[in-house]
């Protein structure tokens, strides 16, 4: 996904659906779009019921990762190579880190993950956030609805 990505206004917010098994890791993603700038931003789970009722999942299982911006200039065959990423030249931890400040008006791709929320988001932007859910091992079949908030 790229920072333009967003939903037609007045678009309601859609469902995430992961398929897995017991005691493996699986993941989703849900966007937050936004016409104005926005600080401070955090999620926050709820349990995952089981329908029919029975053990819910704790929302303690799901891990909430942040995508890194990435300028889409510079996400280029130069810098990846090619689709394997053989003899790529992928930029330093220190470029990494200086990603992590969103900039307004730029076009981004979304990379590599950090448990860091981003500090902002400017405005007429969206912004990934990964979900990545541990099933437990003693977790019953069936299907779980849960909200993220």
């Amino acid at each position: 996904m790229q920072s333009d990505d967003y939903l037609p206004i007045g678009e309601g917010p859609g469902i995430v659906l992961v398929t897995g098994a017991r005691n493996g890791t699986f993941a989703g993603m849900v966007v937050v779009g936004t016409d104005r700038a926005l600080a401070g931003l955090k999620v926050e789970l709820s349990d995952l019921a089981r329908t029919g009722g029975g053990k819910s999942i704790p929302a303690s299982c799901v891990r909430v990762c942040w995508p890194v911006p990435y300028p889409a200039a510079e996400f280029d065959l130069e810098h990846t190579h090619d689709e394997r990423g053989l003899d790529a030249k992928f930029p330093s931890t220190a470029r990494l880190a200086s990603l992590e400040a969103f900039a307004a008006g730029k076009l981004c791709l979304f990379d590599h993950l950090t448990d860091k929320a981003p500090g902002s988001i400017p405005a007429n932007a969206s912004y990934p956030v990964w979900l990545s859910f541990r099933i437990p091992k003693d977790a019953e079949a069936g299907a779980y609805r849960g909200k993220v908030t």
